[in-house]
């Protein structure tokens, strides 16, 4: 299964991860800190340079990971949600990049680049500030769609669906997420985060050991 990744968002915390970390080591941010450095509590590792920014509020969130009773390589990914970016500048993955992250299981990037008929792999723009991600080489971190679709009547108005069905999703069900995030530019506060607290009624996650399954709304 996948190893937890070391670049994570803290239970709750609302914040977007932006780019750029690849190449310093991490560095560990006290139990507690709140700062654009970094928003952890529990004295996660977190890059020298990356930097949380407070994302806009998912709207409507539903996040399913199934297929998890399995040995991996099959695990499939469902994440919904509408939400309100800046307009300035324009959207556009293309350019960019994308960011998936489910608190302690999932951190995937999905690189920019116009769709190539070839490998079948990258961006489409659409109408009214749309855009569509296809994988053809079975995806990253599972994840091989993302769909990105614009409103003509309400600017920066964005619903998403993120989804893949060849993950390797690890979920520890006595500590389940408490928060997903879509960040297209978290550098320009073009990302958003679902916060599923719980307990009912707010929103919550639960795992199915019957079948392998974990659903938050």
């Amino acid at each position: 299964m996948m190893p937890l990744p070391v670049l994570l968002a803290a239970h709750g915390d609302p914040g977007c991860i932006s780019a750029g970390y690849e190449d310093e080591p991490a560095e560990r941010v006290p139990a507690g800190a709140d700062s654009r450095r970094g928003t952890l509590r529990r004295g996660l590792a977190v890059d020298a340079r990356v930097t949380l920014t407070r994302g806009a509020k998912i709207d409507g969130p539903k996040l399913t990971l199934g297929k998890l009773s399995t040995a991996g390589g099959d695990d499939t990914l469902a994440f919904k949600g509408a939400m309100t970016l800046p307009t300035t500048p324009a959207l556009d993955p293309v350019a960019t990049w994308a960011r998936v992250i489910v608190d302690g299981v999932l951190d995937a990037t999905i690189p920019g680049g116009a769709f190539a008929a070839g490998t079948k792999t990258g961006w489409k723009a659409g109408k009214h500030g749309s855009f569509s991600y296809r994988n053809g080489a079975g995806g990253i971190g599972g994840i091989a769609k993302v769909d990105l679709k614009g409103s003509a009547k309400k600017p920066g108005s964005i619903t998403f669906t993120v989804a893949g069905k060849t993950g390797s999703y690890t979920v520890d069900p006595a500590h389940l997420p408490r928060q997903a995030t879509l960040s297209i530019d978290a550098g320009t506060g073009q990302c958003g985060d679902a916060n599923f607290p719980g307990p009912p009624p707010a929103p919550d996650c639960v795992y199915k050991a019957k079948s392998g399954k974990m659903q938050c709304k």
